[in-house]
């Protein structure tokens, strides 16, 4: 048996079912959340209105504005301490007419010692004001998101129709 697969690697194991909707930017989770780094094993309770960090973890300064017909892939990581960060991906453009993203939203890296948990698409329509990451509301005008739950990152962008 190969048991060097799992060794020290940084995934979770039980899904949080995280949702943000709604006239705010926080985000909840309903489930704990299970989950190992570097081969370590953490859980993060359930958690209501959980604040969304304001800046990402790779650059350390706030998040990017999604303009009108923008997308872009955010990432929740989990700490070994169980606080929440974000990273933003590269924002892409969608076409105003079919409200389809011209390239499917790149991830953004995914710092050492963090486990990714969820992974939130967001798109703004030509009817949105800018969109700001933990500033912004989740049901802004024109506003159009999708999360997905993760164990460890897609192999793949996200590659769905609509946010």
């Amino acid at each position: 048996m190969n048991t060097g697969l799992m060794e020290g690697g940084t995934f979770a194991t039980t899904s949080g079912l995280l949702t943000a909707a709604g006239a705010e930017t926080v985000v909840d989770t309903t489930v704990d959340i299970k989950y190992a780094i570097k081969g370590a094993g953490y859980t993060l309770a359930a958690t209501a209105d959980i604040a969304t960090p304001l800046t990402d973890i790779n650059t350390g300064v706030a998040f990017k504005a999604l303009a009108t017909d923008k997308a872009c892939a955010f990432v929740y990581m989990l700490t070994a301490a169980g606080a929440v960060k974000v990273a933003q991906g590269p924002i892409v453009s969608v076409d105003s007419d079919y409200d389809i993203r011209r390239y499917d939203p790149m991830y953004p890296a995914i710092p050492d010692g963090h486990c990714p948990v969820a992974l939130q698409l967001v798109q703004t329509a030509g009817t949105s004001s800018p969109f700001i990451f933990g500033v912004s509301n989740w049901n802004a005008t024109g506003i159009t998101d999708l999360i997905m739950n993760l164990f460890c990152m897609p192999q793949r962008p996200i590659n769905t129709v609509t946010a």
